[in-house]
């Protein structure tokens, strides 16, 4: 028989059910006693959740918000290059929490790391977007073409007729 008087409980599994059965086998020459712990555990969820899952959507938000920030602000590359830090650290803090067995790749990893990839990818832009902002030159051919084709549709009209100064988005509004 069993007892679970030496049984601690704590914050991270709960005991639902523990059975305990005796078998023997027996050979010729031989017997087997065995007895076998059948353990049914549970997983209290609330402290990886707000540990993993938390944490994952704030440096989402922050992504996205960094693309509401002026192009010409020196906080946006600040807040980018954070971001991707922060991305960097959290997926390695991630990735030695969570245990790696089997073949397949936990899917809030996965998220980590495209929304890391994300994060880099608005970094590089921001660079972009800063270095085309001191050029004092006219802006190359191929870059007007992508922005007259972008403002033919709603959408792009949308996005990028804020960003633009009153005087050329009035223009774009007359065509």
């Amino acid at each position: 028989m069993y007892s679970t008087s030496e049984y601690e409980p704590n914050r991270e599994w709960e005991l639902l059910k523990l059975n305990a059965t005796w078998r023997v086998e027996r050979g010729t020459n031989h017997t087997f006693p065995t007895v076998v712990y059948d353990f049914y555990l549970k997983r209290h969820a609330g402290v990886p959740a707000a540990v993993v899952l938390v944490p994952a959507l704030v440096l989402a938000t922050l992504t996205l918000l960094s693309f509401w920030i002026e192009a010409g602000s020196s906080s946006r590359i600040s807040l980018c290059s954070m971001n991707v830090f922060a991305h960097c650290l959290y997926l390695q803090y991630v990735g030695f929490q969570i245990p790696s067995n089997g073949d397949s790749c936990p899917k809030i990893v996965l998220f980590f790391r495209d929304s890391m990839l994300l994060a880099g990818m608005s970094l590089v832009i921001t660079v972009i977007v800063q270095s085309l902002a001191t050029l004092t030159s006219a802006p190359p051919g191929w870059l007007s073409s992508i922005f007259d084709w972008l403002l033919g549709y709603r959408a792009g009209q949308i996005m990028l007729l804020n960003v633009l100064t009153p005087k050329v988005s009035s223009s774009y509004k007359k065509q």
